[in-house]
C-alpha cells in the first residue's frame, strides 16, 4: 500500500512562503518578479502593489515600481476577475483578456448599455457605444496619455453623462468617459483604462487613471 505522506501546517506554511516570495530566504529580485510568484498582484489600491513588492524585493524602491508599470510597461493593471484590479506580468494580460477579464467585459457591456437604456439620452444604443469607443481609440492612437477628463473635454462623443437613478438620493449625472474606458480595458482594446501614468499628475498613493496605449 503507498503510504501518503502528512504535510502539516507549519510546512504547508513555510512553502507557501517561498513559492510567494514571502519567505527570507525566497526574496526576488524584480517587481516583476514579484508578480509573476503569485501570478498577479492586487491593485484596487495604489498603494498595494508598492505594498506587496516591498515584501516580496529586496531594496525596491517606488521608481522600481513605477518604472515596471509607467516606463518598462512590464506590469499591466488590468480589470479581472470579480471586476477587481490585479497588475500581470505583460506576457500573461492576453491571457487573462481572454478569461477571466472577457467573462467580466461581457457583463460590464450588457450593464453599460442597460444603464443607457434606462438613463441616457434617446439613441444612446450598440451602435452610438461602438461610435464612442471608435472614437476614443482614434484620439488616443497618438500616444498621450490623458485622464477621464480630459478624454470627455477633447472627445465630444464621450463628453456626455447619464442620470442615473433620478428619482434615488444616491442617483446623479455620472459621466460616460469613464465607463466607456473601462469597457475598452476590459476588452483588451490600445486604448483602455491604464495605470495612471506620471504625466497625468498624480502621487503613487493616489488613484488617478488614464486612458493610452
Amino acid at each position: 500500500m503507498t503510504l501518503v505522506r502528512e504535510v502539516t501546517d507549519d510546512e504547508r506554511r513555510a512553502r507557501l512562503g517561498v513559492r510567494h516570495a514571502l519567505a527570507g530566504s525566497a526574496r526576488v529580485r524584480s517587481p516583476e518578479d514579484a508578480a509573476r510568484a503569485v501570478v498577479c498582484l492586487h491593485a484596487t489600491e495604489p498603494p498595494s502593489v508598492h505594498l506587496s513588492c516591498w515584501a516580496r524585493v529586496g531594496d525596491v524602491t517606488v521608481d522600481d515600481v513605477e518604472g515596471a508599470l509607467y516606463q518598462a510597461r512590464s506590469l499591466v493593471r488590468q480589470l479581472s476577475m470579480r471586476e477587481t484590479l490585479f497588475v500581470f506580468p505583460r506576457d500573461l494580460v492576453p491571457a487573462v483578456w481572454g478569461s477571466a477579464a472577457a467573462r467580466v467585459a461581457a457583463v460590464h457591456r450588457k450593464r453599460l448599455l442597460k444603464d443607457l437604456a434606462r438613463w441616457g439620452p434617446a439613441g444612446h444604443d450598440v451602435d452610438w457605444l461602438a461610435g464612442v469607443e471608435q472614437a476614443v481609440l482614434a484620439h488616443l492612437a497618438d500616444g498621450v496619455p490623458r485622464s477621464s477628463k480630459q478624454v470627455r473635454e477633447q472627445v465630444p462623443e464621450a463628453g456626455g453623462v447619464i442620470v442615473q437613478a433620478p428619482d434615488k438620493s444616491w442617483g446623479g449625472p455620472v459621466a460616460i468617459a469613464p465607463k466607456v474606458l473601462t469597457q475598452l480595458s476590459l476588452d483588451g482594446a490600445p486604448g483602455g483604462w491604464v495605470p495612471p501614468n506620471p504625466s497625468c499628475g498624480r502621487r503613487w498613493t493616489i488613484s488617478a487613471p488614464c486612458g493610452c496605449p
